[in-house]
């Protein structure tokens, strides 16, 4: 009996010290006109940021190898910074495809986008356009 309560105790304080996966973290939602992101727990509020779809000026994908989630920059008018969405994020992957639907990110793009390994990041439209 008392081996179990330990085991329980042991269990217990693991699940509350090991690393989270992203999509508990933080979470990306839209709508037909707007885009959230919403941090779920453990991050920084900085993460919490929205946009309107008809803001959006350029997308990035960023590689960031096997052992990290890669990221989307999403360039939006009138900030100086770009809004930052992981990849694994919650709602991640649909974001990316929302993304592409809306024309935001052409399909020759994202598919040498997503086979990258090298780090490299593919933007749409390009710097020089």
């Amino acid at each position: 009996m008392r081996l179990n309560s330990l085991a329980r105790n042991v269990a217990e304080w693991w699940s509350k010290r090991r690393p989270k996966s992203l999509d508990q973290l933080l979470a990306v939602q839209w709508d037909d006109e707007q885009v959230e992101i919403r941090v779920l727990e453990r991050l920084a509020a900085d993460w919490n940021q929205s946009f309107k779809w008809s803001d959006v000026v350029r997308v990035c994908f960023t590689d960031a190898g096997i052992y990290s989630s890669d990221g989307l920059l999403i360039e939006v008018a009138g900030r100086d910074n770009p809004v930052a969405v992981l990849t694994e994020a919650k709602g991640g992957s649909e974001f990316f495809g929302a993304l592409a639907k809306r024309g935001l990110f052409p399909e020759d793009v994202w598919r040498k986008a997503i086979r990258e390994t090298g780090g490299a990041t593919h933007c749409w439209p390009p710097r020089n356009a």
